[in-house]
């Protein structure tokens, strides 16, 4: 269940936890370049609604980044905590269908279940106000197809469980939350990094049960550092050296196996980006990197 003959609508949808780095980059670039290939949108949202997370002016670094080398976007820029009102209507849409229960497993308790939650509070019908929620998962579906990765089975005890949509601490998920923006922004394809993969069928489940077409996937390879973790802002990536954009604009399509030339360094980033748009290919970015 996907779109069909629609606009094709795609975003980039960091998070405000720090400055721009190289990962977060293959993610802009990679869903930059698959939008405007297709004569597209590409929409920008900052995605703060893990307040405990964000870093004051983070934001607007990010930006001030993407502008530095060459990025356009459609619209204005959107956040999640904007968005609020549509989460609490999605959740009570949720549990008036009986497709969500409140939920009292703390974060320790989950943490000794490796990963898989074992329904115990599925049948106990606590007060949702004053606990967590969790979808009602009676989907037994454990595959998705990415246009980068091919078909991806999903362990089925993970991809079967009732799975967060409100912690305890009134925090919306990152599940739910991704969703009903993607929904409300007209997201037609979900570029992103291959670390939220296996996340992805609880995503595809939860665009059932809002009885709306889930997107196209593109997951994208991980930039990983020596000791071979993801590059990120939890593990302290360091930001991007902006004073040759150029540069790091080509170190960027080198990763994801896009055509570059010699004395490509030489042209302005928007330049860059005009060529990488005209010659990208999708058939060449690779499923991983080592």
């Amino acid at each position: 269940m996907t779109h069909s003959n629609q606009p094709y609508i795609g975003r980039f949808a960091p998070s405000p936890s720090g400055e721009l780095h190289f990962g977060s980059l293959i993610a802009a670039l990679g869903s930059y370049l698959r939008a405007r290939s297709q004569q597209g949108i590409w929409r920008i949202r900052i995605d703060d609604i893990d307040s405990t997370r964000c870093i004051k002016n983070a934001d607007s670094q990010i930006l001030n980044a993407l502008e530095q080398l060459g990025f356009t976007w459609d619209g204005a820029v959107t956040y999640q905590h904007q968005h609020t009102n549509l989460y609490a209507e999605a959740l009570e849409r949720l549990l008036n269908n009986n497709q969500a229960y409140g939920c009292q497993c703390s974060r320790r308790k989950l943490k000794n279940l490796q990963g898989v939650y074992n329904g115990a509070c599925r049948f106990l019908k606590l007060d949702p106000n004053q606990n967590g929620i969790r979808f009602r998962n009676t989907r037994q579906d454990n595959v998705i197809f990415d246009s980068v990765q091919g078909q991806h089975d999903i362990s089925l005890p993970f991809a079967a469980q009732d799975f967060t949509l409100k912690r305890r601490d009134g925090i919306i998920s990152y599940n739910l939350a991704v969703v009903i923006d993607d929904i409300e922004q007209g997201i037609t394809e979900v570029v992103r990094g291959a670390d939220l993969l296996d996340s992805t069928i609880h995503q595809q489940q939860l665009y059932l049960a809002c009885d709306h077409p889930y997107p196209k996937w593109l997951h994208l390879p991980l930039a990983l550092d020596i000791s071979g973790y993801k590059l990120s802002k939890q593990n302290k990536a360091k930001p991007l050296d902006l004073h040759e954009p150029q540069k790091t604009l080509i170190q960027a399509l080198n990763f994801l196996n896009q055509p570059t030339f010699a004395g490509m360094e030489e042209l302005t980033p928007a330049s860059i980006l005009r060529y990488s748009i005209a010659n990208f290919d999708v058939q060449s970015i690779p499923k991983k990197r080592k």
